[in-house]
């Protein structure tokens, strides 16, 4: 007897585009499998609960981000269908999936192994709250948008005291993101390391450290400040106050993502970010 394959497609349906794109990939998506639709917004719920033989997120790189909180610690392999901008994660076009797409069925495609994050916040009051992250974690000001300081340690040992608009601290996968706009270096994606950078630092010195990916990064207030914020992948918000504690480390698990083995990281730099053209010469 044949097994039947699960295909679960992952979306804001809310969005016109998204729904129709979605609709019109339906009857190949089932020729190959059962297919279950999900809203972005539901996935998060069903989180103990996702079994899939792959995961079809049509969205842009932002939903890939969100969608790999929930989908990586159940083990499903992800690709991405982009309605985005840069598509860095989602590289299949609406256009490849008649020809690509029974391939990635039976194990074709480019799988390769994200590594991700686990942000455990320790709460001065003893509580603590984790969640996963697929591109970065910024530690920034509170409400008051006001320079802060934050004390840095990795591995036990005082690193620096940052003073500005906060620290980033981000994966491969995220450092051609907000660490690349803040200044600090583009790491190649199967790497095992993190990259720490200061973001707007009040000082002529501070330059981004990449470090090993098994180390532990942990970040705190300065004693003469009393809120600022966690931002995990700039979606999700978490308050922090004086005496609290953010720890970062490399997650468990990691992020299966199918690529487009017609297109490299080194294309989308290329050919997107415009990394390493030539200059224009006057005539």
């Amino acid at each position: 007897m044949k097994t039947v394959r699960k295909i679960l497609v992952v979306g804001h349906r809310s969005r016109p585009q998204v729904s129709g794109t979605i609709d019109e990939l339906r009857p190949l998506l089932e020729s190959e499998g059962e297919v279950e639709v999900l809203d972005l917004e539901d996935l998060e719920g069903r989180r103990g609960n996702l079994v899939a033989d792959l995961a079809l997120i049509v969205g842009g790189d932002g939903s890939i981000l969100r969608a790999a909180r929930s989908l990586a610690p159940a083990g499903v392999p992800c690709m991405g269908v982009n309605m985005g901008r840069l598509g860095f994660l989602a590289s299949y076009q609406k256009s490849d999936m008649a020809e690509s797409f029974p391939g990635l069925m039976n194990g074709g495609g480019r799988r390769v192994e994200r590594m991700m994050l686990n942000v455990r916040i320790e709460s001065a009051g003893g509580n603590c709250q984790e969640i996963p992250a697929l591109n970065d974690v910024l530690i920034s000001h509170g409400e008051r948008h006001r320079m802060i300081g934050l004390v840095l340690d990795i591995d036990g040992q005082s690193v620096a005291t940052f003073h500005g608009d906060g620290a980033l601290v981000s994966t491969p996968t995220g450092s051609t993101g907000h660490n690349l706009a803040a200044g600090g270096p583009i790491l190649e994606s199967r790497l095992e390391s993190m990259v720490i950078t200061p973001v707007c630092p009040h000082t002529l010195s501070n330059r981004s450290i990449v470090i090993g990916g098994q180390s532990c990064v942990r970040v705190s207030l300065a004693s003469h400040d009393r809120e600022a914020t966690c931002i995990v992948d700039g979606q999700v918000q978490l308050p922090i106050v004086r005496g609290d504690v953010v720890q970062i480390e490399k997650a468990v698990e990691k992020f299966v993502l199918i690529e487009n083995p017609r297109r490299t990281g080194y294309d989308t730099l290329r050919e997107k970010l415009h990394w390493s053209q030539a200059p224009h010469y006057s005539k």
